[in-house]
């Protein structure tokens, strides 16, 4: 702890007093002036609250987000991924689980309050706690980024809509291209680009993306590459880098 050093005077005095009383417990340190006592108390606070946990920021996704209740979250969005991952993942959850139940079950509920994580994926209008959780689709002419594009879309909605509207919007710019008819009666075809890579590229850029960033996630298609980039940093490149898939 910080203590002011005061003038010498009167060792009786009730600064020496203090001192003396606190000297076997506190660590003192000699401060010249007020304005380096409050530096040193600033600093002092900041370490015993860090020592609290008082300063850790929880995850984005696992914080409650303000200001949302249970009532901004789309039943119907809830019951479609019921049905869905019943059917196509032995989703243990009935049908009829209520909302509560399933935020609980998924860890998407914080001191009854649906986490960021629960707005994004099943909220009625997540863009109103989270206005830049978009994905912008753009489709270029040729293998430059640069104005006019031949398509450019903007997708909101929870992050379900947002994986399989960007998605369909490659899959509707891509060649199909058609082979011929010597090994069978049809016609073997198929995308330039593997439909089940794109969407696992489109939703990780999602998943990943840092939320507190104003920017949304592109999908960017050129005549000779895809290129799926959102805000955020990767650990693994250079500091300043975006994250681009």
């Amino acid at each position: 702890m910080p203590i002011l050093q005061p003038p010498a005077r009167d060792p009786q005095a009730s600064e020496h007093r203090l001192f003396g009383k606190v000297s076997h417990h506190l660590i003192r340190r000699r401060i010249e002036n007020a304005s380096g006592l409050v530096a040193e108390v600033y600093a002092s606070l900041v370490e015993h609250l860090d020592t609290l946990g008082a300063l850790r920021v929880p995850p984005f996704d696992t914080s409650a987000c303000d200001h949302a209740t249970l009532k901004d979250l789309s039943r119907k969005r809830i019951d479609w991924f019921l049905d869905r991952a019943r059917r196509e993942r032995g989703f243990p959850l009935k049908g009829s689980t209520t909302t509560h139940a399933l935020l609980t079950h998924l860890n998407l509920i914080e001191n009854g309050a649906p986490t960021n994580a629960a707005i994004l994926l099943f909220g009625a209008n997540p863009q109103h706690f989270h206005r830049a959780a978009e994905t912008k689709c753009v489709h270029c002419h040729g293998t430059e980024y640069q104005r006019p594009f031949a398509s450019q879309q903007i997708y909101a909605g929870d992050l379900f809509e947002q994986v399989d509207q960007a998605r369909d919007f490659v899959l509707a710019k891509l060649s199909r291209p058609v082979g011929t008819r010597n090994l069978g009666p049809a016609a073997p075809g198929g995308y330039e680009l593997p439909p089940e890579a794109i969407g696992e590229a489109i939703v990780n850029a999602i998943a990943h993306r840092d939320y507190h960033s104003n920017a949304s996630v592109e999908v960017r298609l050129f005549t000779d590459r895809l290129e799926i980039w959102n805000p955020g940093h990767d650990p693994g490149l250079p500091r300043g880098w975006p994250s681009r898939t």
